[in-house]
């Protein structure tokens, strides 16, 4: 089986390194119908149908294992696809994993990958974009900046804005990943799982980077 590059299940979550990004991805994977980007875990999710009970208890996992280990942690692109945003086009088909081959050839999930810099996933014409911005406030709890040498792009009807800052108001937060489901097209997420994620998140938002 080869990568189907033309898939419209894949996900491309746009922010600058450190700015949160990966919590948000860790919110819409609660939905039953959006994998955490890991291969073990997401190969669960398929075979075992979970709820969004099953996922929510999952995405809390890895906020809590922050607070276990002291120091950042986190799923990644590498460990759901075998490849990361920076392997270039051509090599893509050669390390790439046979389930992400498999993901980019079903119709019932979506999945994640990451793009720190813009324009890396242009060669999946299909994949939804969601463009985060306003992450000043997250870099700097986290003694980092972005200097603008990258610009995110816009991807025409495939594309929706974050607005990270939202994070530090809960009715807001809400709002935003409702905009964001609705955008998806999935169900809308309990409002309960998010806001306990939200909670966590900032409960842990200094770990691994003071």
């Amino acid at each position: 089986m080869k990568i189907n590059f033309n898939t419209k299940n894949l996900i491309i979550l746009e922010y600058p390194t450190m700015a949160g990004g990966k919590f948000i991805s860790l919110c819409l994977a609660i939905s039953e119908k959006i994998l955490h980007q890991h291969k073990m875990l997401a190969n669960k999710k398929i075979q075992k149908k979970w709820t969004q009970l099953e996922s929510f208890k999952v995405s809390k996992k890895v906020l809590e294992k922050k607070i276990f280990l002291q120091k950042h942690f986190e799923l990644g692109c590498t460990e759901l696809a075998g490849f990361s945003f920076n392997v270039p086009v051509e090599s893509q088909e050669s390390q790439a994993n046979n389930f992400w081959k498999e993901l980019t050839n079903q119709n019932e999930y979506k999945f994640f990958m990451v793009d720190h810099h813009g324009k890396k996933w242009s060669h999946y014409p299909n994949s939804q974009h969601i463009i985060f911005k306003n992450y000043d406030k997250i870099l700097k709890l986290r003694n980092s900046f972005y200097d603008n040498l990258y610009k995110f792009s816009t991807h025409d009807k495939n594309h929706i804005e974050f607005d990270l800052e939202t994070i530090f108001n809960d009715i807001n937060f809400h709002k935003e990943i409702s905009k964001t489901c609705n955008f998806l097209n999935i169900k809308q997420i309990n409002p309960i799982y998010i806001e306990e994620m939200r909670k966590l998140f900032l409960k842990t938002i200094n770990i691994g980077f003071e």
